[in-house]
């Protein structure tokens, strides 16, 4: 099911221009939070173009620039404005030499996130105790600039003919723990990325090797049997390297446990 989220973020637009229309500083806050509310609800609905990609236990993340921040490692294009333009090629593999205007898509990007979110935040908050006493009162007028600069982005960001454009660069493979599909959106050129089976939590590096199709390689480290008589050898999920991790090796049957040791230096530390 998809959300209503950019149209609550329209709303909360309004809500926030009638705020600063009454002119009264104690109205700015009211301003600020609508604000803030549209800013999250606008990255929300943009996040909601890759849920193929995503983990469902990320959908409780709520702050937006580390949802962003998520995304542009899924996808280094996802907070990018585009023009898209369609048109048939006469070859198949060679761009339409004819291309028609579709739609304009201007995107909330983080260096916006970063750049007004928090300072918002930090205005939703009574002033402190050393602030005050150092003489820091709030600069309202400063509120009321950085409130109407949001507001223009915001209205960029609505009068866009399209939106959520998301071109997809589909790499799949089947998790070679327990068969779940992965799917990864990875534009050619794109750097190497990890991605995560959202079934069993093991992970993978996936990149570009010089050929088109990205290469999935899984993130495992081989291990020795630690019996002396035995010299098995086996791949473990990164995942599983940690503090009471246990396996049986299929060769001598021993069981073991992952754990910390305390180890004698007989010289002086590195």
């Amino acid at each position: 099911m998809r959300h209503t989220f950019r149209s609550n973020a329209e709303k909360a637009l309004t809500r926030a221009k009638k705020e600063l229309e009454s002119q009264e500083e104690e109205r700015l806050k009211y301003a600020a939070l609508e604000l803030r509310l549209a800013l999250e609800a606008i990255t929300y609905d943009r996040l909601q173009g890759y849920r193929e990609e995503i983990p469902p236990r990320f959908y409780e993340t709520w702050q937006p620039k580390r949802v962003l921040q998520f995304l542009l490692q899924l996808d280094p294009y996802a907070d990018r404005s585009s023009i898209v333009s369609i048109g048939t090629e006469d070859t198949p593999g060679v761009p339409a030499a004819d291309l028609k205007p579709y739609g304009e898509e201007t995107v909330l990007n983080l260096k916006n996130l970063k750049e007004h979110y928090d300072a918002l935040g930090s205005f939703l908050h009574m002033p402190t105790l050393g602030k005050l006493e150092k003489g820091v009162y709030t600069n309202y007028q400063a509120v009321r600039g950085r409130c109407e600069e949001i507001i223009n982005i915001l209205d960029t960001v609505f009068r866009s003919s399209i939106w959520n454009v998301v071109f997809r660069y589909l790499t799949k493979i089947n998790c070679l723990k327990c068969g779940a599909l992965i799917a990864k959106n990875m534009h050619p050129g794109s750097p190497p990325l990890e991605a995560e089976c959202f079934e069993c939590g093991v992970t993978y590096s996936v990149k570009h090797m010089g050929g088109e199709t990205p290469q999935w390689k899984p993130k495992q480290k081989e291990i020795v049997c630690p019996e002396k008589d035995c010299n098995s050898t086996f791949w473990m999920w990164e995942k599983d390297l940690k503090r009471r991790t246990c396996w049986t090796c299929v060769d001598c049957g021993n069981n073991f446990i992952l754990d910390l040791r305390l180890i004698i230096l007989r010289d002086s530390l590195p």
